[in-house]
């Protein structure tokens, strides 16, 4: 495809033509589950879970799968609304368990850990986060297609910024301050008018603008003047009472505490709505963190004095000048958010986080701290969340840290795709630590089609649970080895596919679940055979996984069950991005020897097809 530039491109000028998201078919759904059911079941069990499949294929399934047809013609995508249910029905605490976080590994001279550049080095990311918005804005983005081709569904990103969510009784309340406004000629255009960021420092939240009277972006300078007036009035200050603290909690807490926060002042209201409406949020922490993994960990387990985890995406400045970020998956994928993030990484690169241009200062308006009012009930309640996360995010271990040599060099070399290649060495690396196989979810994007999310894809197969049992048969020779993993990967990538395509069965089900006990309609036999559990259903997928991109930026968040794994990843030219989380209240999980299992995995493929490569 032409470039931007020349061909006068608009970042949402394919929006309108997006393909509709495809239902499947109940009888390919069907199918599909039954082949992802058997790894993890006996003939016997199978037998029986098939007999529950084709109960449901001809009864209450079929009659639910029709009224979604139904849903499904008069609607540009059938999954949207219950995708995003399913996120504001949740009501757990939003830090760890829902929202992702990460940051970067320091590579170059000139952005080492350091004390004393924690606001010069924001106020160049800010900058050029600032640039970002604008160019979603005025639609300067360009187009991600997939394979080089085709375009994908661009909207959410506009969600990294001016989003948030209001705590509800029952269910939460997205809230967006920058919209898509469909225009007679088939175009799109954007409407944001936020001004503002929020910076959070020692307990206190103020709002910065950084656009001036006239609508120009501050320059850095600007900008790092603005933070150094939050600095000195902070250190003048006692700590703030840090209200975000609130947020961490589980959403009917914070529920109770919102509306009492309301119910004090009208202005508590007003000040959570401007927090919303801002750009992004950035969290200045007296935290020194010299590492890839100290950053990474602090963005994911950080303490909540300094956050509002509700908003869409939170920047976190540790004292020694790292970066990382931590979002509300709510609003867009992890994919979306670690490209986003890693275009304003290569903008910091580009200048060593030194601004070249403009340094006079201007007049500017002085930041303002948001006043909540509070009383004891709020007090104690932020106590309590303070009390209750602290205790909460120490029961997680995260291990982040690089492979190098397994990039996507080295995978396109021994004509593997690179992320079979990991996801073959996540299978691997369980089995040796476990001695059986694990369900496991990788999240695979349906961007493709209108306002499409994502869509599960299991990459443990009947031919990755082949390969690995013959890694450990005595009797199986290196050829036949080879050959099993060549046939698992190729499995891999195809069911990866096929859900990118809009041709798996996982969220298809999730939705017949839902309008089935929406109507009060007794739940299937196979929503309750050991099969759908034992295979992952109902999110008990014992390894959660997903590739955030090819480049450096990456992240992570916790397992999505008690004795279950994260593993999370990008992959660069020339090596491999790796975060592996697991509780470390579970007897049945190790984090640190999951991490090593698939390094040595890694190690043993390469063995295994040494013959076609060099490392």
């Amino acid at each position: 495809m032409a470039n931007n530039k020349l061909s006068g491109e608009k970042t949402f000028d394919y929006q309108s033509q997006k393909e509709s998201l495809p239902l499947p078919s109940l009888v390919q759904s069907c199918a599909k589950y039954l082949e992802a059911v058997k790894p993890f079941v006996s003939k016997e069990e199978f037998f029986y879970t098939e007999m529950q499949v084709h109960l449901f294929q001809n009864g209450i399934g079929k009659e639910f799968h029709n009224k979604l047809e139904e849903l499904a013609r008069n609607s540009r995508n059938w999954l949207q609304d219950w995708w995003f249910d399913m996120y504001l029905n949740y009501r757990g605490p939003l830090p760890v368990v829902s929202n992702t976080a990460g940051g970067v590994e320091s590579l170059t001279p000139f952005d080492q850990p350091t004390l004393g550049v924690q606001y010069q080095r924001a106020s160049v990311w800010i900058y050029y986060m600032a640039k970002l918005y604008l160019n979603i804005i005025h639609q300067k983005l360009p187009v991600q297609r997939q394979q080089k081709k085709h375009p994908f569904d661009m909207s959410q990103y506009c969600y990294m910024f001016c989003g948030g969510r209001i705590p509800g009784e029952k269910f939460d309340t997205p809230v967006n301050f920058i919209h898509l406004l469909p225009t007679k000629d088939g175009k799109v255009e954007v409407v944001a008018n936020s001004k503002h960021i929020v910076v959070l420092m020692r307990g206190r939240i103020f709002t910065v603008k950084i656009f001036d009277s006239s609508g120009t972006l501050l320059t850095p300078p600007n900008i790092e003047r603005q933070l150094l007036l939050i600095r000195d009035e902070c250190e003048k200050l006692d700590d703030g009472v840090s209200i975000g603290s609130l947020t961490s909690d589980d959403r009917n807490t914070w529920y109770k505490a919102y509306k009492h926060l309301c119910q004090l002042d009208r202005q508590n209201k007003i000040n959570i709505n401007i927090i919303n409406e801002a750009i992004c949020a950035f969290a200045f922490d007296n935290i020194k963190t010299y590492n890839l993994q100290d950053s990474c960990k602090h963005a994911i387990l950080g303490d909540c004095v300094n956050r509002w985890f509700d908003k869409s995406c939170t920047a976190i400045v540790s004292s020694t000048g790292i970066i990382g970020t931590n979002s509300d998956h709510l609003h867009l994928d992890g994919n979306v958010g670690t490209t986003m993030l890693q275009i304003i990484h290569d903008n910091v690169q580009k200048c060593q986080y030194r601004w070249q241009g403009d340094t006079s200062l201007q007049i500017m308006e002085q930041p303002l701290e948001l006043q909540f009012t509070v009383d004891n009930f709020i007090l104690n309640a932020i106590k309590e969340s303070q009390r209750k996360h602290r205790r909460f995010v120490a029961l997680l271990d995260v291990i982040d840290k690089p492979v190098p040599g397994y990039g996507k060099s080295y995978a396109k070399s021994v004509g593997v795709h690179p992320d079979s290649l990991v996801q073959m060495a996540i299978q691997l690396g369980y089995y040796t630590l476990h001695r059986k196989v694990a369900s496991t979810y990788e999240s695979a994007t349906t961007r493709m089609f209108r306002s499409g999310r994502t869509e599960t894809s299991r990459s443990c197969t009947c031919e990755s649970k082949e390969w690995v049992d013959a890694m450990f048969d005595a009797n199986s020779n290196r050829e036949t080895r080879k050959r099993l993993f060549r046939q698992a990967a190729a499995k891999h990538i195809k069911t990866l596919g096929e859900a990118c395509d809009g041709k798996g069965f996982d969220r298809h089900f999730y939705v017949l679940q839902r309008m089935i006990e929406k109507e009060g309609q007794p739940t299937p036999g196979i929503f309750t055979d050991k099969a759908w559990k034992l295979s992952g259903g109902d999110g008990n997928f014992v390894i959660s996984s997903s590739l955030s991109g090819f480049f450096q930026l990456h992240g992570g968040m916790a397992p999505m069950i008690h004795h279950g794994y994260g593993a999370f990843y990008t992959i660069e030219p020339h090596r491999l991005n790796l975060n592996v989380s697991a509780w470390k209240t579970s007897d049945q999980t190790k984090c640190r020897e999951l991490y090593d299992s698939i390094v040595e995995a890694l190690h043993t493929i390469h063995e295994l097809l040494l013959d076609h490569s060099k490392l």
